[in-house]
């Protein structure tokens, strides 16, 4: 398997590593990544709930509105769509 030209890097520059590790724990353990993760999170679980566990493995959770899923008061109350994960990444 070819690896990406970052993974090259960070697997190359063990410092390096270890700086953006040190950020992105930081970055993620911060209250505004905290909350958007427990959307995320909320809405996956009413997911389940509505469409089954089987039929969201693999898959990717498509919200319908611009603004991102933190930023609504009920989170799991947002339309989204089960879609393959590499037709939802590949939306732009």
């Amino acid at each position: 398997m070819n690896l990406s030209r970052s993974a090259r890097y960070y697997r190359d520059n063990p410092s390096a590593r270890a700086k953006k590790n040190a950020y992105d724990s930081r970055y993620e353990s911060s209250r505004s990544q905290k909350r958007a993760r427990a959307a995320r999170n909320k809405s996956r679980r009413s997911a389940i709930k509505r469409v089954g566990r089987g039929a969201l493995v693999g898959k990717d959770l498509h919200h319908k509105t611009k603004k991102p899923l933190h930023q609504h008061k009920n989170p799991s109350a947002v339309k989204s769509v089960v879609r393959s994960v590499s037709a939802n990444r590949g939306d732009k």
